[in-house]
């Protein structure tokens, strides 16, 4: 007996570009709960994406912890350059006493796909 079909709608992104297909990859798959983690990595694995962003938030974090910026300082990351896949990255960190708290990091996104994925 076969195991049944799951279909999840999901979305790709271009991430930290406002161009479709210059930015950094990002997929969302909707109505995921439930997964398991092998389901999970082997998806990752299908999708072959990186994870650029990732770093930025740590950076961002040395960054104030440091002295290089200031917290609540507003600090943009460019990446990608040299690749032709030119990434603009916004990232803040707040500080309370020595603890650096609530890292964001932002920019801008381009929709390059929607479709399922038949699990």
């Amino acid at each position: 007996m076969s195991k049944p079909i799951r279909i999840l709608p999901m979305a790709q992104w271009d991430v930290f570009s406002k161009t479709p297909l210059e930015g950094n990859s990002l997929a969302v798959f909707f109505g995921g709960c439930g997964l398991s983690d092998v389901e999970m990595q082997a998806i990752a694995r299908e999708m072959n994406l990186s994870e650029p962003g990732s770093a930025a938030g740590a950076t961002a974090a040395w960054m104030v912890a440091h002295g290089v910026a200031q917290p609540e300082e507003r600090v943009l990351i460019e990446q990608g350059i040299e690749m032709q896949r030119p990434s603009r990255i916004f990232v803040r960190a707040s500080q309370i006493d020595n603890r650096i708290v609530n890292v964001r990091v932002g920019g801008c996104a381009a929709v390059v796909m929607r479709g399922e994925l038949l699990l």
